[in-house]
């Protein structure tokens, strides 16, 4: 598995900070209704397979399962084994698994829909993220990110700190993530929809299409719990 400097997730006790802030927080438990609310859209039936990258606790594991997806359809993966510890702690029945959005360990199209909420902004590259995280999808891929002020520039990158421990934080323009999925994406034929959740993030949904490859921007909608 991919360890860096600013993966440090496993830091003592930064995984139980940050699970005390997402359970006690109204501000996160709003944006969590606001993701359910999200993925309502391409969760059309609870039988579809499912794989969100960067589940952490499972507090989102909680908001999609049963009612979004059956238990057996969802698998989350995540790179803190302390995360995932507390996870499978509290939902013993999840499938939470160790892996690294960079080289996902399953075949093409294992699953139907794909999910990265707030994962790109810690990333240091976040082309190669994209391209696995579609790469497994047969449907649509979705990724949230924190969206830069100048919608012209690229990225603005700041750290935050954790009991000591650094992380990236990144905010991204529109501009500069359709280049990344130009880039890195070459070959796939995709519709992408961008949906609003607040000024503070933006969902980003690449549903694949048939014809020829391209991206081609389709719509934008604001996410209402």
């Amino acid at each position: 598995m991919r360890t860096a400097d600013w993966q440090l997730w496993d830091v003592q006790g930064v995984a139980e900070a940050i699970e005390s802030y997402w359970a006690e927080s109204p501000a996160e438990k709003a944006h969590r209704d606001l993701l359910a609310a999200l993925c309502t859209r391409y969760l059309p039936a609870p039988d579809l397979d499912v794989l969100e990258v960067g589940c952490g606790t499972g507090r989102i594991y909680e908001r999609l399962v049963p009612r979004l997806v059956a238990n057996e359809r969802y698998t989350g993966v995540d790179l803190s084994e302390r995360m995932l510890a507390i996870g499978r702690e509290r939902f013993p029945r999840a499938r939470f698994l160790a892996g690294d959005g960079y080289g996902l360990e399953f075949a093409d199209g294992a699953f139907d829909v794909s999910l990265a909420f707030e994962v790109v902004g810690h990333l240091p590259e976040i082309g190669p993220f994209l391209r696995e995280l579609v790469r497994v999808a047969r449907r649509t891929a979705i990724f949230t990110v924190w969206p830069a002020a100048d919608e012209d520039g690229g990225v603005v990158e700041s750290q935050e700190e954790i009991l000591g421990a650094r992380f990236l934080h990144r905010q991204y323009s529109h501009d500069y993530l359709l280049g990344q999925i130009r880039e890195h994406l070459p070959d796939a034929a995709l519709d992408l929809e961008v949906g609003i959740l607040g000024a503070g993030c933006r969902a980003y949904a690449l549903r694949r299409r048939e014809g020829s490859p391209g991206l081609a921007f389709t719509r934008l909608f604001p996410v209402q719990a």
